[in-house]
């Protein structure tokens, strides 16, 4: 009796202490979160005290750092156009004091108060959609290996870097030049020419000025000036004002090269794939003095492309290189490239952390007739992994002053780097990227300029960095193969017209919100509805509904959807995908 009363109060002491333990770890965390509350107030404080002390001083003005001298001075220009070497604050962090960044400066001692955020022009801001919209994939009838596929090539990179990392794989005129700049150990300029047009007279002649002496003060030096037809091709005596700048621009550069100094240490490489419309004065001896073809590789080359693009991947047993180039004839470096990636898809797809033979042997351009879902899709990519979301309207960066289109892709580009993760969404963007022609108007011309910058801006992606870029097009036949080739858009991803089945599930879709009496026979609606696509089975909806309202009725029932089906495929004209090349992208 007397070990049972015992045991009650052992019992009961414990439970008491374990209440006691309880309550004083749940203090304990709370003392803890408070602390952590005040120190992030404090730090708030701080810098609250800190900003209205900037904002107390006599003036300020805005300027830009152009480059660090030591550890204490850079070298700034104010937005007013003279350059100053300055100092800043000991509270502002100089290693975000970086080349290209927003300062403001105090208008009395030039010393920089604190840095600003990213100038972002208001085209560029308008094209964010913070919300993309509440889509999932459930919307998006019909296209379910079209999803499977983009969620590949967008959303696995984004949310699942890792995969990538540990089998190996990364979602060649540019690669020769820095080769070559490494290897030597000299200083490497990559200068796009399509960046160098300004829309002020006589301000691209001076960047071309700027950019030689720059190079002659830091040699060894190797400028490379990629995409030279933005400023190389021929003279015309015909022209606007804006093509006279550039002609202008040519002959700085033509001028900049003759003062060369052919045994210095400032070397000069371009690259086009438009050799033809050059102007001759540029090619002459003397100015370039050797020009190189980089061909499509052979048997034996691509062999040796293959094995240094798959040297980083995971394999398992031997791999027969040989078997796969004979499979790759006509394919250049970035196809060989695209596929190591391609295999190392097929190995996450069949969850191994390595490739085998026959991923190599099987080895995001959005394209398809209009209104079959193109955007739809892409807005449900970036809503499902709640990334930030630019839609650009490729014919609204069109500008009428020559270098601002150029300017826009940079700066769209710039914005979609500082708001990671983002998905960058060009839609009909066949307007700025058909093939480039010689001939044509300063507009064409102008054009051409803006596709070279954003192949440019494509050129530099980290493949496994958090921005990533659809497009999407109903032409797919006159886009330029140098957007198209791997490296640059990795995967081409077609959006049929939906068959019979894949309509079926649309138009539920598309039905579902809408208030209907009696069953609705699905399946004799789409048959009705041969070649309709997304767009024209949510109509078919839409008009269901008028067809009721006409009716005075407050429901759908199955005629009214019959009715829209025939009235629409009265007015519907099928040749609207007659420019569409079903054949584009397919194996």
């Amino acid at each position: 009796m007397e070990e049972e009363e015992a045991a009650a109060v052992r019992r009961r002491h414990v439970n008491e202490y374990t209440k006691k333990l309880l309550n004083h770890k749940e203090l304990d965390s709370r003392v803890r979160k408070r602390r952590e509350d005040f120190r992030a107030v404090k730090k708030e404080y701080a810098k609250t005290e800190d900003d209205l002390k900037a904002l107390q001083s006599v003036g300020q003005i805005i300027g830009e750092v152009l480059r660090p001298l030591d550890n204490e001075r850079l070298i700034v220009k104010a937005s007013s156009g003279p350059r100053y070497v300055v100092g800043c604050r000991s509270k502002v962090d100089k290693e975000k004091l970086t080349a290209g960044t927003r300062v403001v400066l105090d208008m009395t001692t030039l010393t920089i108060m604190r840095p600003l955020p990213r100038e972002v022009d208001p085209v560029v801001y308008n094209m964010l959609h913070e919300d993309p919209g509440n889509v999932s994939y459930s919307a998006v009838g019909g296209l379910s290996d079209q999803i499977r596929e983009l969620r590949e090539s967008i959303e696995l990179p984004l949310m699942n870097p890792e995969l990538f990392l540990r089998v190996g794989i990364k979602p060649p005129k540019t690669l020769l030049a820095r080769a070559i700049a490494s290897n030597i150990d000299a200083n490497f300029l990559k200068v796009v020419s399509s960046a160098i047009i300004d829309k002020y007279i006589g301000e691209s002649a001076r960047l071309i000025r700027e950019m030689f002496g720059y190079a002659r003060d830091h040699q060894p030096c190797i400028i490379f000036m990629d995409e030279i037809d933005a400023i190389g091709g021929r003279r015309f005596s015909e022209g606007t004002s804006a093509d006279r700048e550039i002609q202008r621009t040519l002959m700085e550069l033509l001028n900049q090269l003759d003062g060369f100094d052919q045994l210095g240490k400032v070397k000069m490489i371009m690259a086009t794939n438009r050799p033809d419309v050059l102007d001759p004065a540029l090619l002459r001896p003397g100015r370039l003095d050797r020009k190189i073809e980089i061909p499509l590789p052979n048997e034996q080359s691509r062999m040796e492309i293959l094995k240094i693009h798959a040297a980083g991947v995971a394999k398992l047993g031997e791999i027969d290189y040989e078997a796969v180039v004979k499979l790759a004839e006509g394919f250049n470096g970035a196809d060989l490239r695209n596929v190591c990636t391609e295999a190392g898809m097929f190995a996450i797809r069949a969850e191994r952390d390595y490739v085998i033979q026959e991923d190599f042997m099987k080895g995001v351009l959005l394209y398809g007739p209009p209104g079959t879902g193109k955007t739809l899709l892409a807005r449900a990519i970036a809503s499902n992994i709640d990334a930030n979301f630019l839609k650009v309207v490729s014919s609204a960066i069109i500008d009428k002053y020559i270098g601002e289109s150029a300017r826009l892709i940079r700066e769209m580009f710039g914005y979609a780097r500082d708001h990671q993760p983002c998905i960058i969404f060009m839609d009909e963007i066949d307007a700025i990227g058909g093939r480039r022609f010689s001939e044509g108007t300063s507009a064409d011309r102008e054009i051409q300029r803006t596709l070279m910058e954003l192949l440019n801006q494509l050129d530099g992606f980290d493949q496994l960095g958090k921005v990533k870029m659809i497009m999407a097009t109903n032409r797919p036949d006159v886009l330029d193969p140098a957007l198209l080739r791997p490296g640059r858009l990795d995967r081409k991803i077609e959006i049929p017209l939906p068959n019979e089945q894949s309509r079926m599930e649309i138009l539920k879709i598309h039905a579902a919100g809408v208030a209907k009496l009696g069953e609705i026979d699905y399946e004799a609606v789409v048959k009705l509805a041969e070649g309709f696509n997304g767009a024209d089975l949510r109509n078919v909806c839409t008009e269901a509904g008028m067809f009721a309202i006409r009716a005075e009725r407050d429901y759908v029932i199955q005629e009214d959807f019959m009715k829209a089906v025939r009235k629409l495929n009265e007015a519907k004209k099928l040749e609207s995908s007659s420019h569409y090349n079903a054949d584009f992208g397919k194996d």
